[in-house]
Order: C-alpha cells, then structure tokens, then sequence
C-alpha cells in the first residue's frame, strides 16, 4: 500500500514518462511490462544539464483554441474531458488503488499532464526529441505496440478447455510429479577390483554400507559413513554419471561400480521422497496457461510463415560470422 497520495502521484509521473502518455490504449498494453516485472516504480527521469528551455523560440503556429469540452490547453494540444477520463480509467487498471474520483486528485493528474507537454514542447523545439537515440525508442516502442495489438487480433478467442487440459494431463502424467529427493551414500575407490570386492560383501548383506564406507572409501564423507545427504537436483549429486541409475534404484538399494574420472564409486540410497504424481486440480491452471500459450504461438507462427511465402526474405548469414 502506498503511504498517501502524492506518493501515487509521484508514481503516476514517473508511469507518464515512461509510457509517453499518447493514449489509454498504450498504457493499457504496457503497464503488465514496465510495472509488474520491475514491481517498483522507476526513478524520476534526469533532465541533462546541458538542455535548456527554449523559451527564445517563438511557436509560429496558431494556438489551439478551448472548445466546450476541452479541458486544457498548452499551446497546439489540448485535452477533451471524454479524454482525460478515458486516461484516468486506464490509469486505474495501472494502480488500482488511486481514488480516480478524487476532485484533488483529478487534479494533480491534470497538473501532471500539462507539465508533461509543457516538456515535450519544449523539447521539441530544442531539437531534442529529433536526436538518434529517442527516435530509435520511439520507433521501437511503436512496432512492440504494433506487434503485441496484431497479435491480439489473430489470437482473439482462443480458449483452453477443461477438456483438453484434462487430456494433456493423463498423456504427460509420468512427468507431473512431485521433485524427488534422495538421501544417498557413497563409497569411493581408487582401484576398481577393490570396488568389486566391497560391492560382493555389501551385496551379500553380510555388512553395513556406512561401515565399509569408514574403512575403505577415500571421499571426503567417508568419516560420516560416506553420507552426501538430501541431493535434488543432477547438479547436486558427486557425479553426473549417477544420474541415469539413480532413477532405477529404490530406497536401500545399491548401485553397481559407477567409474568417473579416475576413482570407482559405489552408491546406496537410503531414503526417497516425492515423486508421487501432482493432483490434475492443482495444476490445472498452469496447464490451462502453458496450453494457451501454445496455441497463441502455434496461430502466430503459421501467420509468418504465410507471410513469408509472399515476401522476399534475403539473410546475407555471412556478416554474422
């Protein structure tokens, strides 16, 4: 929560800059990229030293003039009322918290925007906003605009049924398991015969794994019975080629001699937790989103590749070398 509202407001600036402020649409459409994967408002932007206002310059054009819904004027723009309404309902979507019905509020938002033009006028006519780098964002920002409204268009009612999640569910089943996680030992060898000789003593069951892996292994772990703990991930186990038979043993089992690099190593697994198969109600909203997504991608791609039948596509690859 905010602490109070000029702490929105200031947010709200900050938002103004960013997005340029040229329509609710567009803020809209990107408020889910600049807000929710910073989840912070950005920093006041810094106007450099070296520009100064243009006052000097004379506006040759005629100045707008105020009708009986404009709401403001600065200069060449103006703002109806069925404008700024439209700006501050797309601003709620943006901070849900903002009382837009707020007279004082209403407001500050108002003042915000004249300040905002009073800005870009200027800038405008000190050749600012002409400059390479704002021309390339601006060009930038109006194809992501482009791009993300099309693909709106072409994708507009596809849907993911109950069915169809339900379907990819019980094909994919065997791989929408709870993680596992084993608890393991290890004994390490430097000579391979040795290896063999203490996995037929262990294998007989004549013996404790923890025992031999006191007296003969040369790991490290070797003084707490050759215990490596709960291990996870593949990268978490003491050697990758344990990855493949770790998936065929069951708690108190024993692998065979596994070699890596220049020792022999034999693995018991103590204990194994999850893996147990996910309830298709807990996941079905991922699987729901996952689907879609799909689909979305699968309806764009075919639309390129129409495209691309039509048009004259040439990639000279050998500048990317």
């Amino acid at each position: 929560m905010l602490k109070n509202k000029r702490d929105m407001t200031n947010i709200l600036f900050c938002l103004f800059l960013l997005l340029g402020i040229t329509g609710c649409d567009q803020i809209r459409q990107m408020k889910d990229y600049f807000v929710k994967p910073h989840e912070k408002a950005a920093e006041p932007v810094a106007v450099p030293q070296a520009v100064q206002p243009s006052a000097g310059v004379v506006e040759k054009k005629t100045e707008a003039k105020m009708g009986p819904d404009t709401l403001a004027k600065v200069g060449q723009w103006t703002m109806t009322i069925g404008e700024f309404e439209d700006r501050l309902s797309a601003l709620k979507e943006v901070a849900p918290d903002f009382d837009i019905g707020n007279p004082q509020n209403k407001k500050d938002i108002l003042e915000e925007l004249i300040r905002q033009e009073l800005l870009v006028q200027d800038a405008e006519k000190s050749g600012l906003a002409s400059q390479k780098d704002i021309q390339g964002a601006i060009e930038e920002f109006r194809r992501t605009l482009i791009i993300r409204q099309l693909a709106q268009q072409l994708t507009e009612g596809v849907e993911v049924t109950d069915e169809e999640a339900k379907d990819f569910y019980e094909r994919n089943q065997q791989s929408i398991v709870e993680p596992t996680d084993w608890h393991l030992r290890e004994i390490a060898f430097s000579d391979q015969l040795k290896a063999n000789e203490v996995l037929t003593e262990i294998l007989k069951g004549t013996t404790d794994f923890a025992e031999m892996a006191k007296t003969y292994s040369t790991s490290p772990s070797a003084p707490n019975g050759g215990d490596l703990g709960w291990v996870r991930n593949v990268e978490e186990l003491p050697f990758p080629e344990l990855a493949q038979p770790l998936l065929t043993l069951k708690a108190g089992e024993v692998s065979g001699v596994l070699k890596h690099e220049d020792k022999y190593y034999i693995v018991k697994v103590e204990e194994i937790k999850g893996g147990e198969a996910i309830p298709f109600e807990k996941v079905k909203d991922q699987i729901t989103s996952n689907q879609l997504l799909r689909k979305q991608q699968e309806i764009l791609i075919n639309y390129i590749n129409k495209l691309r039948e039509g048009v004259s596509v040439e990639v000279n690859e050998s500048l990317l070398k």
